[in-house]
């Protein structure tokens, strides 16, 4: 992030003799790549996978009754349903509301299982690779790599 800085003087005069100093809003330390991370155990890594395990099931299982009205509307050629809020009132109102929450559990349990692998998964492929590559120019591959096979 880069923001202005405080005024400072130009050097070589001309103008209102100040000029804006661009500096990152971390200082000077905020320009460098952090290169040494601390070092993580198994707790952490425990903290990792039960925070994407709730949070993967959380925001998945949230959208469950959208996904309901959804694969309906796809797949129910019959259905009379003008939008997805018509498909998700009439739905509710023909088979109750326990309807939009077909496959709540199978969400759950998949997405649970996704986030507390793939965060703490993620986080420890970047770190092995960084180490096996160093390079600054090789990050952003390394990021790519680590989400693709966490």
């Amino acid at each position: 992030v880069v923001v202005s800085g405080p005024k400072t003087p130009k050097k070589g005069g001309g103008g209102s003799g100040t000029s804006w100093d661009s500096s990152s809003v971390f200082g000077s330390i905020g320009k460098q790549r952090v290169y040494k991370e601390r070092p993580l155990d198994a707790r952490t890594y425990a903290w990792f996978a039960a925070a994407g395990a709730v949070g993967c099931a959380l925001t998945h299982v949230a959208l469950v009754p959208l996904d309901v009205v959804k694969t309906r509307m796809q797949t129910d050629l019959e259905n009379d349903y003008r939008n997805t809020l018509d498909g998700m009132v009439k739905l509710r109102d023909r088979e109750g509301l326990p309807a939009l929450g077909l496959g709540f559990w199978p969400t759950v349990v998949g997405y649970s299982w996704y986030g507390g692998v793939v965060y703490p998964g993620f986080e420890y492929l970047t770190r092995l690779f960084s180490q096996w590559f160093p390079s600054e120019a090789a990050h952003a591959p390394i990021v790519l790599a680590a989400g693709a096979l966490a």
